[in-house]
């Protein structure tokens, strides 16, 4: 008996580009930004370039019980070591988007002086403006899923947008995307579910809602977006976060592969916490790579 395999047509698309490197862009290329950056990058040294590489907490550089921001520690961090991003509100303070709006302008200005490259700001906005006194909250991802309804997803986007950009801060860790197939795993309830296709629907309508629709040019009322985390992370073996896990490569591509690799068309940053994947069929060429 014959058995018929049904590969939908996105999936078959996907693992096509996949192979022969001839995947679309997933930000058409802006001739004129494209030029800015490689003017500054012409000027960095090595160590400039490096320092742009690291991202640090911002209780590294804030006085928590003052609230405000320690100058001899911020001209370590941007003068000396130069460090091109920083994220998090500082401990257990939770500023109102004025306070973090201050907080952000005292960075850019020593940045800007030394590096002429505005530091790269992040917050974990995953359901609401979460971060801020007085944000607008919305039900975590697992809630907002199991309506099946991209039109919340868009709404909470918009929000995490306009209220995160409103305190200065261009930049935002969202949608969630990790495919939650394991119960023992503890953040489950920062997924939209199990569902690849729902993830990727959902995530989808987040993101443009987010940054609007033109990631070349993110306006005052958007943030860029970083999906988070990476390809398997919510499927660990022990369910214990950040360990490994393993998942063999058909349903690697089909459950997991498809989701990430058709929504970031949209998206400007990808932000990848790695994750170790194994296979019961041992190793063999990696096409994961390319995500």
């Amino acid at each position: 008996m014959k058995i018929k395999t049904i590969i939908p047509a996105a999936l078959m698309l996907a693992i096509l580009c996949s192979c022969n490197g001839s995947a679309p862009k997933a930000i058409p290329t802006d001739k004129e930004v494209e030029q800015k950056v490689e003017s500054v990058l012409k000027k960095m040294t090595l160590e400039q370039k490096a320092g742009q590489m690291v991202q640090i907490n911002v209780s590294q550089i804030y006085d928590e019980q003052k609230r405000e921001i320690i100058p001899d520690r911020l001209n370590y961090i941007i003068k000396e070591k130069k460090i091109g991003s920083i994220l998090n509100v500082p401990g257990s303070f939770c500023p109102s988007p004025q306070e973090m709006a201050e907080i952000v302008t005292a960075i850019q200005e020593i940045s800007i002086d030394e590096l002429e490259i505005p530091c790269l700001f992040g917050l974990d906005m995953i359901h609401g403006a979460s971060y801020y006194r007085d944000g607008t909250l919305f039900p975590q991802e697992v809630n907002l899923g199991a309506t099946f309804n991209p039109e919340y997803a868009g709404a909470m986007g918009k929000a995490i947008g306009y209220e995160t950009r409103a305190g200065l801060v261009p930049w935002v860790f969202s949608p969630v995307m990790d495919l939650s197939r394991n119960s023992l795993w503890p953040r489950g309830w920062e997924s939209w579910g199990e569902d690849p296709y729902l993830q990727c629907v959902m995530s989808e309508a987040e993101t443009r809602a987010i940054q609007g629709d033109d990631p070349n040019h993110i306006d005052r009322y958007h943030c860029a977006v970083s999906l988070k985390h990476y390809l398997g992370y919510g499927n660990p073996v022990t369910g214990k976060d950040r360990t490994p896990a393993c998942i063999d490569y058909p349903t690697l591509r089909e459950k997991y592969f498809a989701p990430l690799w058709s929504t970031p068309r949209p998206s400007t940053v990808s932000r990848c916490t790695p994750t170790r994947n194994f296979s019961p069929a041992g190793p063999r060429k990696s096409w994961a790579g390319t995500v």
